[in-house]
């Protein structure tokens, strides 16, 4: 295939430079697709033309995409090698069949660590390449399922996703195989099927997703079996609705069940919201694995899920089974009438603190603070954290109930931290409800059982509990066997129908200075 008459009458050859200052580049050779064929009427297939443009583009050129919808009836395969930059100027790209519309691909299978010799061919003709200002759509009638996935990812280096939008498709952008240090920025994903973004059983390492609005899709962030290192997750506005197609399950799931591996992510600043309609999770971390043992590690760790807002949702806030280093800290937790953390099974070193919990809304109350049902503790802090108006229990921390994990030898809790939380809990009068009854929480507000097993190095100190007649009890421990605990300076105000305290006593429990000091020993 030759460059058209009209595209060269306009001035579009291969021999022109396209600079984008936006995006801080220099200027590369363009080959604009109209050149070879593309017409960008929205009838035509269009796909061929484009391959053709790409396989005549010279190292580090520009596939440069003018205004106009293109329709692609097969998939179109972008080498990195020679295509430096994809570029859209108010350009469409529309499918009509469930097929990948660009596939990305490159040489990065070895990983980019120096001095690997495959790492320094990729820093000069692989590096950074960049799809920007495209978007991508299915067309589908209403009532007809998405289909198609706007870009599949495969073994790139540096690959800047930016500007585009990815809009009534299944999934708008896959990884799979082997990719390094990847940017998705400053993109609009909204009412896809399946996935916004999916990360399809790959090996990624320090992966950015910024800025971006995505909204309206099954699940919005999907890891499903992949190795994923490095992951920031930041300042996105993650939304969810009641959609008539599959309605949403979660905004952001990570599954390694079957396989793969969560480490070193950061989820910080994000808005995440359903509006009641998810069924699961907001955010799900899912391990059905066997916990490591001989010093190896857990499947998901050190994940950070810091200064984010979660809620308006009838689903749990966060969840996670089996995991360590894990921290939730600084989130304001709204309006769900779900439990706004629910941790299982295996936990080591986790951190939950200096969030605010509230379930308060419109003359109505919602929702439940910290769920933990688990067959092992090993570093637990609940620290500093403001509950405020919930239908259920402020803080639970229990054994499971029904059958153990095969794994499980012993229910063993230790080192577990419950310090400086404050509930405060208004009576039904202070908010105009006249429904008593039903608004008290039947059990305790601070409810720590461990019936089958042992707690040592427990410490729960300088909580507040400001119960009015919100709830039947106060504060509980208990465990079959407890040592090492120290339960001292918390404060239980308010006219409580039951009890105020169910401590431990014996050996190597220290109970010191609670108001009031009066309490019942379990």
């Amino acid at each position: 295939m030759q460059p058209s008459a009209t595209a060269q009458a306009d001035d579009l050859t291969q021999a022109e430079t396209f600079t984008v200052d936006d995006l801080h580049i220099e200027s590369y050779p363009v080959v604009d697709v109209r050149a070879w064929g593309a017409t960008g009427d929205g009838e035509t297939d269009d796909a061929a033309a484009i391959q053709a443009a790409v396989e005549n583009i010279d190292d580090n050129g520009v596939l440069y995409f003018g205004p106009g919808t293109y329709r692609l009836g097969h998939t179109v395969t972008v080498d990195v090698d020679s295509v430096h930059r994809v570029v859209g100027e108010n350009a469409y790209i529309v499918l009509d069949d469930d097929r990948v519309a660009f596939e990305i691909v490159g040489d990065s299978t070895d990983g980019s660590a120096p001095p690997n010799a495959r790492g320094q061919n990729l820093y000069r003709t692989q590096v950074q390449p960049i799809v920007t200002g495209l978007q991508f759509y299915s067309d589908r009638g209403i009532r007809e399922p998405y289909v198609g996935t706007a870009l599949q990812i495969k073994n790139v280096f540096g690959l800047q996703v930016v500007a585009c939008g990815f809009h009534n498709l299944d999934t708008g952008i896959e990884f799979v195989d082997t990719s390094r240090n990847v940017l998705v920025r400053n993109n609009h994903f909204h009412d896809n099927q399946h996935y916004g973004i999916h990360w399809n059983g790959c090996n990624l390492h320090q992966t950015v997703v910024a800025d971006n609005f995505m909204g309206y899709s099954k699940i919005l962030l999907f890891a499903d079996a992949a190795e994923l290192y490095n992951v920031h997750i930041a300042n996105n506005d993650l939304e969810g609705g009641i959609a008539e197609k599959d309605g949403i399950r979660n905004i952001l799931l990570a599954d390694v069940t079957e396989g793969g591996t969560v480490a070193s992510w950061k989820i910080v600043g994000n808005t995440i919201e359903d509006h009641h309609g998810a069924t699961d999770a907001l955010v799900r971390f899912r391990n059905g694995r066997m916990p490591q043992s001989g010093g190896e590690l857990a499947a998901v760790r050190f994940v950070d899920v810091v200064d984010n807002t979660i809620g308006n949702s009838g689903a749990i806030g966060v969840a996670l089974e089996n995991v360590s280093g894990f921290r939730i800290d600084d989130n304001a937790f709204y309006r769900s009438t779900d439990a706004a953390i629910v941790a299982r099974q295996h936990l080591e070193d986790v951190s939950i603190s200096d969030n605010r919990i509230t379930g308060y809304y419109l003359d109505t109350v919602y929702g439940k603070g910290v769920e933990i049902t688990s067959t092992q503790i090993r570093g637990l802090t609940v620290a500093d954290n403001v509950f405020g108006q919930l239908s259920g229990r402020p803080l639970s921390i229990r054994n499971p109930v029904g059958p153990l994990p095969f794994w499980v030898s012993d229910l063993a809790w230790e080192n577990i931290q419950i310090t400086d939380n404050l509930v405060r809990l208004k009576t039904p009068y202070e908010l105009n409800l006249d429904w008593l009854d039903d608004y008290r929480l039947s059990g305790y507000a601070i409810d720590v059982v461990n019936r089958t097993g042992s707690v040592s190095g427990l410490r729960v100190s300088g909580n507040q509990l400001r119960m009015r007649e919100y709830a039947e009890h106060g504060l509980r421990i208990s465990a079959a066997f407890t040592e090492g605990t120290v339960v001292s300076e918390n404060v239980v105000t308010g006219d409580v129908p039951g009890d105020a305290y169910n401590l431990p006593d014996g050996q190597g429990v220290v109970i010191a200075t609670n108001v009031p000091s009066r309490h019942k020993s379990s």
